[in-house]
């Protein structure tokens, strides 16, 4: 038997490491090549021992058969080896779910943002309309108390120009009062001196007198008694109280009901109808009554 190179105290060969097992993605046909070539280049070593001297003359050649065989073998394993990494390093489906879940999470973060945007926008919407509806409520206030200021105002204005009347009303009737009142007082003096021996004037200055009236020596002309406040009355419009003057010749107090007082009547005072035979007298009135 030819001795072997190895044989005789020389190192055998290493045996052929077992390529390093690849990621969960290595298929089961490939692991089974790999063993079966192990397992041929074993036998080939193997049947180194076992053959007969005849067949030891081409030894060296099975040798180096053998071992190009479990060359191959290694390099079949290292091209396993090498393509085993690359089948289980993370590959383009492997990244997809990563990178959908990174788009779902960007566009559900874009979502959120834009849903908040919208709030926002609504919330202010919502509050400028909440304080244009308190800007109108507060303009409407406003006028409504404008409005019932003016009301009041008017009103008291109403009031007062009332008031002012109903003063000038009391004033007048007061007035109007005052006059009659005079008037009946100038009527009763005239009266009084019914059968007194005296002249016209006489009897109408103190008729006139008895009333408040201070009248001097008066006369029977009608500017005499203008000066004195009287003013004419105009038509037949005869009042208790008033002076007729038949000027130049005689003067009377009217007593009412077509009948006047008259002084220097054949020398005394009478109560006569008012017009006489001279004509219409001119009355003038002291005492206003409207």
């Amino acid at each position: 038997m030819a001795e072997l190179p190895w044989l005789g105290g020389a190192e055998a060969p290493a045996a052929p490491r077992p390529a390093p097992r690849s990621s969960g993605s290595e298929s089961g046909t490939r692991r089974l090549a790999r063993l079966g070539v192990s397992s041929l280049a074993a036998l080939a070593l193997i049947g180194g021992f076992a053959t007969p001297a005849p067949a030891i003359a081409s030894e060296p050649r099975s040798a180096n058969s053998a071992q190009q065989e479990a060359s191959g073998a290694d390099q079949g394993a290292s091209d396993a080896g090498s393509e085993d990494p690359a089948e289980g390093s993370a590959s383009p489906d492997s990244t997809e779910p990563a990178t959908d879940a990174a788009e779902q999470q960007a566009l559900a973060e874009k979502k959120k943002a834009l849903e908040k945007r919208k709030a926002l926008a609504k919330k202010k919407k919502a509050l400028a309309k909440k304080k244009a509806l308190a800007k109108k409520k507060a303009i409407a206030k406003k006028k409504a108390l404008a409005k019932k200021k003016k009301a009041l105002a008017k009103k008291k204005a109403i009031a007062k120009k009332k008031a002012i009347a109903k003063k000038k009303l009391a004033k007048k009737k007061a007035r109007i009062k005052a006059s009659k009142r005079k008037a009946r007082k100038v009527v009763r003096a005239a009266k009084a001196q019914i059968g007194v021996y005296q002249d016209c004037t006489a009897l109408v200055e103190r008729s006139l007198r008895a009333a408040g009236i201070r009248p001097g020596d008066l006369g029977t002309q009608v500017g005499e008694y203008t000066k004195l406040g009287a003013r004419k009355v105009w038509g037949n419009k005869y009042r208790a109280g008033d002076v007729l003057i038949w000027p130049g010749r005689h003067v009377a107090v009217y007593a009412g009901d077509g009948k006047a007082v008259h002084g220097g009547w054949a020398g005394r005072t009478v109560l006569n109808k008012a017009v006489t035979g001279d004509g219409r007298p001119i009355a003038v009135r002291f005492f206003k009554r409207s």
